[in-house]
């Protein structure tokens, strides 16, 4: 079964169960004019199928019924529902059912016959309003305590999110930049060798002799040009590969006769690159030699094959990356992007090439953008478009490519990545963060965040300020443990200790005294939590004080009586049992007096109960004047006294005391303008000349207390075994 809050009804419903129609009846119609929707019930066990059946918000029910009493209700109605309240009906001498209705579970009690019916009213408004905001508090706590687990675990995961991130993103950038010096380096290297190469330029006869060669390849072989002419050139221009069957060089030459040829070839003894080119010459039409051109290329070659190389490696890092990697113009159209692109855009690579990239942006980020493609290096995040026209968050590094010799910017390489589900999560983190502070100091429960090391506050509530009577502005940044409104030293150690054993404690009781003076009971809980890596404590507070003074007012209400304040008979057999002990234990003497009041029935009969009552208050005042404050002075029964005398109490102490209660008893008493007279008849038993027992003792007291009676009242008389007892009047 469900239970609703009360605000979620407009009339609540109260199930009334007593065996008494006229009861039931008026009761119920008394709360349907007040607002109520009501059932009843004649007996327990339909009061629990209708319980079942109609969910009321509160229960009135009869203690004594037959077959399920009001107990197996109210511990049937607090197992399915702790939270809807009961309220018991007790009649006269039903007390201590009441008291036992209460420690299972009751809310409230109160007792037959109901005089003001406003009052049952009252106290069904109370226990709706307090069910009410038991249920409001469990439910924000519960929420509290799931957006705490919640937000902890969101904040652990982002953290090794991120630290993983870090990490993958240093890697990669590590091995970018590893991979731009390499293509820097190679660019430079076939550059410089290309720069430097200087052309060996000879004229071949037909008969393969040097008719004329350049200064460059005679000085590469060191030799003046004129001492070269006339010398075959096979063995100057060729690579030495003579010793084999086919050397390149020579087979190329000799080819060269009649055709413009141009080759590299490889000579395999030096591992040497050689660019070689023949054009035939002619005079008059008639074949005289052929203009060779011979070049060491080897670097030149090396340089290409690195270049190849590394243009592969680029490629293979740009097509592979995850990242969208693209080259931009000076003016921003894509001149080559990679296939990643397809997955972050939904684009193919070829679908941007020749477009720009202003097109792509949104308008907020073209300035920014424009700005970043003049500058060396830049990185910055701005918004693109997707095919489905949604833009998603890139963020993009940037660097200018110039020419070496005028400065000039030829493109800039750029590297984008999509960060949108971390720009998403940050924003979810952010509205996490409200959705926590708003409940934080939102809820009436006492909230605060202490760190561990300093015990400092970093964060408290309103309701935690307030419970110790502080300002919350002066609370946040104190030390916790040191203000004097706080726990006690051992309640400080006892909750440490619970901490480090169980790392949470919840529903930890304490008194705490506030700088007004005044005593506070608090129920505390509190648990570990990390907040921006800083081990943190989370207290939950909530002022008990009310509970803890109702409890209080019970447990008085158990063991004093009513109407006069006095101690009832069970507290009464309670201290006369620690007075026998006390007197067993250090050989003292005590006294037992029971006092019943002469000609109060006629008062009561005739001038009604409200009198009587006020009488015997005044009686009851006049017996605690009439002994010391260490004695005790109980009410038993309807005008029936006991008092009980010890420490070393001797008889004439003890007839001095009487004789005093009579002269105080007889006096008028002054009631609503009505003069009252009493008197007194009192039986005296002594410990241990007339018992060592209670039993023996209270029945021998109550003896002489009938024997005064039957001599006429207004008297007291000590217990003795003759037949003939020892009297003394008042007038003695």
């Amino acid at each position: 079964m469900t239970q609703n809050l009360l605000a979620s009804s407009s009339k609540p419903r109260v199930l009334i169960i007593d065996d008494e129609q006229l009861f039931r009846d008026a009761v119920s119609d008394y709360l349907e004019e007040q607002g109520f929707t009501t059932y009843t019930a004649a007996n327990g066990r339909a009061g629990l199928e209708a319980f079942q059946k109609f969910a009321p918000h509160a229960v009135l029910v009869d203690l004594r019924m037959e077959e399920v009493d009001g107990l197996e209700v109210v511990a049937a109605v607090v197992k399915d529902l702790p939270e809807t309240p009961c309220i018991v009906v007790s009649g006269t001498g039903m007390l201590q059912d009441a008291i036992e209705a209460l420690r299972i579970g009751a809310s409230d009690y109160v007792t037959k016959p109901i005089q003001d019916l406003e009052a049952l009213v009252h106290v069904v408004r109370r226990c709706l309003e307090r069910s009410r905001l038991q249920q409001e508090n469990r439910l924000y706590r519960e929420q509290l305590e799931g957006q705490v687990a919640q937000r902890t675990a969101e904040l652990r995961s982002r953290t090794m999110e991120l630290e993983e991130a870090n990490a993958k993103l240093l890697a990669e950038i590590t091995e970018r930049k590893r991979v731009e010096k390499l293509i820097a380096k190679a660019k430079k290297e076939w550059e410089t060798t290309f720069d430097s190469v200087s052309d060996h330029v000879s004229i071949v006869g037909p008969d393969f002799r040097f008719l004329r060669v350049n200064k460059t390849l005679a000085a590469h072989h060191g030799m003046h040009p004129r001492e070269m002419i006339g010398m075959f050139c096979l063995g100057v221009l060729g690579c030495m590969d003579l010793g084999t069957s086919v050397c390149p060089h020579k087979a190329f030459i000799e080819d060269a006769g009649n055709t413009a040829l141009e080759r590299i070839v490889h000579c395999q003894e030096l591992d040497q690159w050689d660019f070689l080119s023949t054009t035939p010459l002619y005079n008059d039409g008639e074949y005289f030699g052929t203009l060779l051109v011979y070049r060491d290329v080897t670097e030149r070659v090396r340089t290409e094959q690195a270049l190849k190389e590394s243009e592969s490696r680029f490629r293979l890092l740009a097509e592979h990356a995850t990242d969208m990697v693209t080259r931009l113009s000076p003016g921003g159209d894509f001149i080559y992007v990679s296939p990643s692109c397809q997955a972050i855009l939904g684009f193919a690579p070829q679908a941007l090439v020749g477009k720009s990239l202003f097109a792509f942006i949104h308008a907020d980020c073209t300035s920014k953008v424009a700005a970043c493609l003049r500058e060396e290096t830049c990185r910055f995040v701005c918004r693109m478009r997707t095919t489905s026209d949604v833009y998603v968050w890139l963020d993009i590094s940037t660097q200018l490519l110039r020419d070496p010799k005028t400065g000039k910017i030829l493109e800039v390489h750029a590297s984008s990545r999509d960060i949108s589900e971390a720009i998403h999560a940050q924003e979810a983190l952010e509205r996490s963060n409200e959705k926590f502070s708003k409940a934080f100091h939102t809820s009436l429960d006492g909230f605060a965040i202490v760190g561990i090391d300093s015990t400092t506050v970093l964060e408290a509530n309103l309701s935690f300020a307030q419970t110790l009577d502080l300002e919350q502005g002066k609370l946040v940044g104190s030390s916790l443990e040191s203000l004097p409104c706080w726990l006690t030293k051992a309640d400080q150690q006892r909750l440490r200790r619970e901490l480090a054993v169980n790392r949470e404690v919840r529903d930890f009781e304490a008194t705490l005294h506030t700088l007004g003076g005044e005593e506070v009971y608090v129920q505390l809980s509190a648990s570990f939590l990390e907040l921006q890596q800083e081990p943190c404590i989370i207290y939950s507070l909530r002022n008990i004080t009310s509970q803890k003074l109702a409890e209080k007012e019970i447990k008085f209400m158990a063991m004093h009586d009513q109407l006069t304040g006095l101690p009832n008979r069970r507290l009464f057999l309670d201290r006369f049992e620690q007075t026998l002990h006390r007197t067993r234990r250090y050989g003292e003497k005590a006294c037992l007096m029971f006092v019943d009041l002469d000609a109060f029935k006629e008062i009561n009969d005739k001038l009604g109960h409200q009198i009587g009552d006020a009488v015997l208050k005044e009686a009851a005042t006049r017996l605690e004047k009439c002994v010391r404050k260490s004695d005790t002075v109980a009410r038993v029964g309807g005008d029936e006294f006991v008092l009980i005398l010890g420490g070393q109490v001797e008889s004439k102490q003890v007839e001095k005391i009487a004789r005093k209660i009579i002269r105080e008893l007889s006096k008028e008493i002054m009631v609503f303008g009505y003069q009252c007279a009493i008197s007194a008849s009192i039986g005296i038993s002594l410990f241990p000349t007339d018992g060592q027992s209670l039993d023996v003792l209270l029945h021998k007291a109550d003896a002489a207390m009938y024997q005064a009676k039957k001599a006429g009242g207004d008297t007291f008389l000590f217990y003795s075994p003759d037949t003939a007892l020892t009297q003394s009047t008042a007038s003695a």
